[in-house]
Parts: C-alpha cells; sequence; structure tokens
C-alpha cells in the first residue's frame, strides 16, 4: 500500500523479464 500502483507493476514487469525472458518470446509468438 506504501508504493504507488505504477511503480509495483513496473516492478512486476521487470521481475517477469528478467526471470523468464522466454515467456515474453513465446508471448509474442502466439
Amino acid at each position: 500500500m506504501s508504493k504507488p500502483k505504477d511503480q509495483v507493476e513496473q516492478e512486476k514487469r521487470m521481475a517477469l523479464s528478467f526471470r523468464i525472458p522466454a515467456f515474453n518470446i513465446e508471448g509474442k509468438d502466439k
């Protein structure tokens, strides 16, 4: 609750891109 919603979403995106870059590629493919 202390963090703004934008920052939380940004961190989630970064975490996803760092943890599973393959998932990003697959998502674009399909």
